[in-house]
């Protein structure tokens, strides 16, 4: 149900992995926090801030404020400003309601998006772009002169 393309794990890492497995008739009110590998079936009413890898199911629901994990995969309901240090998948049944701020952000064909979007490319890239603008920047000056 959630794999997508290849991935990435190895067996025994994803044996090793650390789950929380919220079921379909679990309601928490509150903030979440948790490590490793996060399924929500359920409904979180409020903010959800997960160290690894945050996966809304289909029947899965999130209202709240904030939302942050490393990646975010989003096949259910989700209404909330979304962070994420990697990337955000909204899936073909997702529905995402709130501003995205990820390095990057894939979204399925049927998915629904309301909100905007601030993507981050890594610090390296930013600084790479950085001095390559200086530079264009001082070869236009000295053009000039």
């Amino acid at each position: 149900m959630f794999k997508r393309g290849q991935d990435k794990q190895s067996a025994s890492q994803t044996q090793t992995e650390e789950w929380t497995l919220i079921n379909r008739q679990t309601v928490i009110e509150g903030v979440l926090k948790a490590q490793g590998r996060v399924r929500i079936h359920g409904k979180i009413i409020g903010d959800v801030l997960v160290n690894g890898v945050l996966e809304v199911a289909e029947e899965g629901v999130i209202e709240g404020t904030h939302v942050k994990a490393d990646d975010i995969k989003i096949i259910g309901r989700v209404k909330a400003n979304i962070e994420a240090n990697g990337k955000i998948e909204i899936w073909q049944t997702g529905q995402l309601e709130g501003d995205v701020r990820a390095r990057a952000l894939e979204i399925d064909e049927g998915a629904m998006f309301i909100g905007r979007s601030d993507m981050r490319p890594k610090e390296k890239a930013v600084a790479t772009l950085a001095a390559s603008n200086t530079l264009k920047a001082a070869k236009v000056t000295e053009a000039k002169d």
